[in-house]
C-alpha cells in the first residue's frame, strides 16, 4: 500500500477529521504520524489484527485491512487521487522559543540534557522534530523515540522497558552487532546497570560519531512500574555525560538527550533528570503568529476578530488550531462575523466576547472533557477545589506551590510568583459549570 493510501485511510478513519495540530513534515514523517494515530485509533478498538496489517502494509493484505477498517466503524479507504485533492497540509507558524535555539548543537554539547517542556497540545513533538531534523546524519547518529508507542502492556515483563529501550536505539543506529546476544553478554544485576552497561560497552564505542537520543512524550510511560527507575537511569546517564572528562567515562561525551514531558514524577533530587540540563518552556502564540496562522489557513480576518478569539483562547497553540480548521469553512466565518457584527452595538466587550463562546463552543468540547476526566481521575479533591478558587476569583491568587504546580502541568493555570490565573477564559466558563457539579 502507498503511504498516501495509508494517510488518506487515517484521515477517513476519523483519527483527525482534519489536520487540527497542521504541521509541515516530510513524506516519511507524515507517513510514520499518521500510521501512529491509525494504530492508536485500531488499539483502541481491540482490532490488533488490523494493527499488524498496518505495520506491514502491501497489496495482497490489501482487502483484509479494509475489512477490519470497516469492522471497526472506519469507512472503506478513499479514492486515492479524489481524496488527496481535499487534504490540507498547512505549516504552524514558528515558535520562538528563544534566540540560543537557533543552535541546539551548541546547547546540547554544553549541558548533555534539553528538556522540552510544556503542557499537552502546545507543540512540543512540533519543536522535537524540529530539532531532531536540525541535526546533521551525516555528522550525527540521531535516534527519535516516541514513547507513545511503547505499548505499556508489552513491559509487564520485568526489565522489558529498558530491553526496548536499548533494542530501538540499536537498530535505528544500525549497529551492526546481535542485540539478543550483546545484551545477555552483560552480567549486571538490575536492568538500570545493564542498560548503562550496555551503552558503555557496545553503543557509544561503536563509532567515534556523537548519538543524539531525542525521547518524545516521556510521560506516557508513567504507568510503567519501573518508570521511575528509568527516569533514575537517565539521571546516571546525564551524570556521566558530566564527568566524561575521565577516561573511566570518556565514550559518554558523545552522548545528547532531549527530552520532551509534561509533568515530572516525585523523586529523589539526586535520581532525578529533570533538574539538571536545560529547560526549555514552550510559550503561547503571540498576536503576530495567530495572525500568520489566519493568513496560512487563507482566513480573512481583522484584528478584532482575532482579538476577541485570543481573549477567549489564548495563545494556545492547540486551541488557535481548532479554531482556525472551524472557521477556515466560509460559511462558519460568515456566521461568527455576523455575531458579533449583531453584538457591536452592546455596551462593553463582553457581550462581544459571549458571542464568540456561544459560536465555537462546541469544537472545544472534546479537549475540555479531556480535562475534566484529568482531573477527577487525579482523585485529589485539592486540586478541583483550588482550580474553582483560581476560575471563581476575577484576579490572581496564591495557591500552595504542590497544587499549582500540577494544575499548571495540566494547562489549567498561568502562574505568576504562585499567583495563578486560568490559562484562558474558556476555561474559567467551562469550568465553572461543571466542578461546582462534579
Amino acid at each position: 500500500m502507498e503511504p498516501i493510501a495509508l494517510i488518506l485511510t487515517a484521515l477517513a478513519a476519523g483519527v483527525t477529521s482534519a489536520v487540527q495540530e497542521p504541521v509541515k513534515m516530510a513524506a516519511k514523517d507524515a507517513y510514520d504520524y499518521f500510521k501512529g494515530l491509525l494504530k492508536k485509533k485500531l488499539k483502541e478498538k481491540d482490532h490488533n489484527e488490523a494493527v499488524d496489517l498496518v505495520d506491514n502494509p502491501d497489496e495482497q493484505n490489501k482487502p483484509l485491512l479494509e475489512a477490519l477498517l470497516k469492522e471497526a466503524g472506519i469507512d472503506k479507504m478513499p479514492d486515492v487521487i479524489e481524496a488527496a485533492n481535499k487534504v490540507t497540509v498547512i505549516c504552524r507558524p514558528h515558535i520562538n522559543t528563544a534566540p540560543y535555539l537557533e543552535n541546539y548543537q551548541s546547547l546540547l554539547q554544553e549541558h548533555s540534557l534539553i528538556h522540552i517542556k510544556a503542557p499537552d497540545k502546545m507543540g512540543k513533538t512540533r519543536l522535537v522534530n524540529h530539532i531532531f531534523n536540525s541535526f546533521n546524519s551525516n555528522n550525527y547518529r540521531k535516534v527519535l523515540l516516541s514513547m507513545e508507542e511503547f505499548d505499556i502492556q508489552d513491559q509487564a515483563e520485568a526489565g522489558r522497558l529498558f530491553y526496548r529501550f536499548c533494542q530501538e536505539i540499536s537498530n535505528k543506529v544500525d549497529l551492526h552487532h546481535n542485540f539478543i546476544d550483546d545484551w545477555k553478554s552483560i552480567s549486571s544485576s538490575g536492568y538500570k546497570l545493564k542498560c548503562i552497561q550496555y551503552f558503555e560497552r557496545f553503543l557509544l564505542p561503536s563509532k567515534n560519531s556523537p548519538i543524539v537520543i531525542v525521547i518524545d512524550d516521556l510521560n506516557k510511560l508513567d504507568k510503567d512500574p519501573t518508570y521511575k527507575e528509568f527516569c533514575s537511569m537517565l539521571r546516571a546517564f546525564y551524570n556521566r555525560c558530566a564527568r566524561s572528562s575521565t577516561q573511566d567515562h570518556g565514550s559518554w561525551s558523545r552522548l545528547g538527550l532531549i527530552i520532551a514531558h509534561s509533568r515530572m514524577p516525585a523523586l529523589n533530587e539526586n535520581e532525578s533528570p529533570f533538574n539538571v540540563g536545560k529547560v526549555i518552556r514552550l510559550p503561547e502564540f503571540t498576536v503576530d503568529e495567530v495572525q500568520s496562522l489566519a493568513s496560512q489557513y487563507e482566513i480573512q480576518m481583522d484584528s478584532t476578530t482575532i482579538s476577541l478569539i485570543m481573549r477567549l483562547v489564548g495563545g494556545h497553540p492547540y486551541l488557535i488550531s481548532l479554531s482556525f480548521e472551524h472557521l477556515k469553512n466560509p460559511n462558519h466565518l460568515n456566521k461568527l462575523l455576523r455575531k458579533i457584527q449583531s453584538e457591536q452595538s452592546s455596551p462593553g466587550e463582553q457581550s462581544l466576547l459571549d458571542a464568540v463562546h456561544k459560536e465555537l463552543e462546541g469544537i472545544y468540547t472534546l479537549h475540555l472533557n479531556k480535562l475534566l476526566r484529568k482531573i477527577q481521575v487525579n482523585g485529589d479533591q485539592s486540586l478541583e477545589e483550588a482550580l474553582y478558587r483560581v476560575i471563581s476569583t476575577p484576579n490572581p491568587i496564591y495557591i500552595s506551590p504542590l497544587i499549582a504546580e500540577k494544575l499548571e502541568e495540566m494547562g489549567l493555570i498561568k502562574l505568576g510568583s504562585h499567583y495563578a490565573d486560568p490559562s484562558c477564559e474558556l476555561y474559567r466558563i467551562f469550568f465553572q459549570n461543571t466542578i461546582r457539579r462534579a
